[in-house]
């Protein structure tokens, strides 16, 4: 699906030879920014499902700790010097 995403940014866009890989660039972010509103409802849905299951655990250490593994995966995982889908 990234490449139909991709596709969608420059067909809407239109930009010429020297925009291309900025376009790119800020169809990441938008990828980006999608994954963490994502996220964010993920982790809001599982923390209002397990409500007081948690144990002595507090939430903001379960939110602290989630976002800190998206972080981290997401800046690991993604390499802003070389545009591939792979």
């Amino acid at each position: 699906m990234y490449a139909w995403v991709l596709g969608a940014f420059l067909h809407v866009l239109h930009p010429p030879a020297y925009w291309e890989f900025p376009v790119v660039h800020l169809a990441n972010f938008c990828i980006a920014i999608f994954s963490l509103a994502g996220f964010q409802f993920f982790l809001s849905s599982l923390l209002r499902s397990m409500r007081g299951r948690l144990g002595s655990i507090p939430e903001w250490a379960v939110i602290v700790l989630g976002f800190s593994a998206f972080l981290y995966t997401t800046l690991d995982f993604t390499n802003v010097s070389v545009v591939t889908p792979d």
